[in-house]
């Protein structure tokens, strides 16, 4: 059973990585199918591209995966034994033509900036067997947007157009002002329920923008006809209709009152949330009728995992890395203990369970990395555990989502999730349901935390898993 839920890990990183989120944004907007399939190769047609951030996987094995999303493994495994024969020019030239993309302003964006804003720094620690190559970065878990300008700025298969009449997809890009860093210093030793002050300073601007721009007049090219092929596209506030209206109840009420709130309706906008494909602003719970069904396309966050070019021919993938060999921890949790009252109770709960099992079992049973505020300053850590580890405990934060089941993923470890609740919404292009169900394990949270044992039923996770792993 374990090599299959390894194998299964090995293709979902696939759908992960970062330098490929345009797949699912593009594949939502109003194409033809035909024209569908060219924009799930976007961003993903110059895989081959080596530089420090790019990663091993070709372009023709992207397309494969979004082709056959029902049998994933299946298609990897054709596409990966025609990659093991051909060179990166004939896997480059199997490619269908590329979607052409207008990117409003392109001639005032920085590549370079946006690149190191949707990347991060490298961390210290590297990935496990593999020293010296790099691969592991702090990145920013809502900076998919800057990925995303970054890889159209730079593409050179598929270079942006510069004349909007051929354009089949507009993008308008929404640059967040830097964090006030002073005013982020003296935020390390505090939790916040929505978002730290100088996060919100960076912003609200953006949120003001959207609410009072005149649309029309800036965006000459968003007209009845193409609304719907626009893309607002924010840098480090990927769900950025969300985060304003996280910011201000009142702002989808605000933002009705633009006078392009019609075509702002019909625009797509990103989110990393479970959806169902429709945007409600919160307002109390109620939002004007005119945005109570905005187009929203959710994407999986950003992994910490980048692989340079020279990864390709390598074949100790991060994902691949024999499990009962070199992962000695059975389980792990990293995070903070902070999140919604739900999620507080659910990590603190899986806390103490870990700090019993590894007492009772010894270390090698479970393996917790936390902090008490800034977990930011663990991730290098934690990475390093999962690893080393076969199952990686992902309980909800302050959203139902974690992008620590990414990096769980793509470095190798199965994701225990809690919530079957949001299950058939988490990512559903990315991790369809039948490769989502033989990837991950699911415990409902709502018997952990009521039975009388640390699990459901009183069993013991250490059998579950040990059976699982065949120990």
């Amino acid at each position: 059973m374990l090599p299959r839920h390894w194998a299964r890990c090995a293709v979902l990183a696939l759908a992960f990585t970062t330098s490929l989120k345009a797949v699912q944004l593009l594949r939502s907007l109003d194409l033809a199918p035909e024209k569908k399939v060219r924009a799930a190769v976007l961003l993903a047609a110059d895989a081959g591209e080596a530089d420090q951030h790019q990663l091993g996987w070709t372009g023709n094995e992207v397309v494969a995966r979004q082709l056959n999303a029902a049998e994933p493994a299946a298609a990897t495994t054709a596409t990966a034994a025609s990659a093991a024969a051909a060179t990166p020019q004939t896997r480059l030239s199997s490619l269908p033509p590329c979607v052409r993309v207008y990117v409003y302003n392109a001639s005032q964006l920085s590549e370079r900036e946006l690149r190191q804003k949707g990347f991060g720094s490298p961390l210290r620690e590297q990935l496990v067997g593999a020293e010296g190559a790099g691969g592991l970065f702090n990145t920013e878990q809502h900076a998919t947007g800057a990925i995303l300008l970054s890889r159209l700025l730079r593409s050179k298969r598929c270079p942006i157009v510069s004349d909007p009449a051929a354009a089949q997809v507009f993008i308008v890009p929404m640059l967040a002002a830097p964090v006030d860093a002073a005013l982020a210093s003296g935020e390390g030793g505090v939790t916040f329920s929505f978002m730290p002050p100088s996060v919100r300073a960076a912003l609200w601007p953006l949120c003001e923008r959207l609410i009072t721009e005149n649309w029309t007049a800036v965006l000459p090219h968003f007209t009845p006809r193409t609304a719907s092929r626009h893309v607002f596209l924010s840098d480090i506030f990927f769900a950025l209709f969300n985060s304003c209206d996280g910011a201000d109840p009142g702002f989808a009420f605000r933002l009705a009152s633009n006078p392009a709130a019609h075509l702002l309706a019909q625009a797509v906008w990103t989110d990393e949330t479970p959806s169902d494909g429709t945007m409600r602003g919160s307002g109390g719970g109620f939002s004007p009728s005119i945005l109570n069904r905005m187009r929203k396309i959710s994407i999986a966050y950003p992994s910490s995992v980048h692989l340079s070019g020279n990864w390709s021919a390598n074949p100790l993938k991060p994902w691949r890395r024999r499990p009962l060999a070199e992962r000695p921890y059975l389980m792990m949790f990293g995070g903070s203990m902070h999140g919604s009252p739900l999620a507080e109770r659910l990590r603190k709960h899986i806390a103490r369970m870990c700090e019993e099992y590894a007492a009772r079992h010894g270390p090698l049973a479970c393996k917790l990395v936390t902090a008490e505020h800034n977990f930011d300053a663990q991730l290098g850590v934690a990475t390093q555990v999962m690893q080393q580890s076969r199952f990686c405990l992902e309980p909800p934060g302050f959203g139902d989502e974690r992008k620590a089941i990414v990096d769980a993923l793509t470095l190798g470890c199965i994701p225990v999730t809690f919530l079957p609740r949001v299950e058939a919404d988490l990512w559903a292009t990315h991790w369809s349901e039948g490769w989502r169900r033989e990837s991950r394990l699911l415990l409902d949270h709502a018997r952990v935390l009521a039975a009388p044992s640390p699990w459901p039923g009183g069993v013991d996770p250490l059998d579950i898993f040990s059976a699982l792993v065949g120990e």
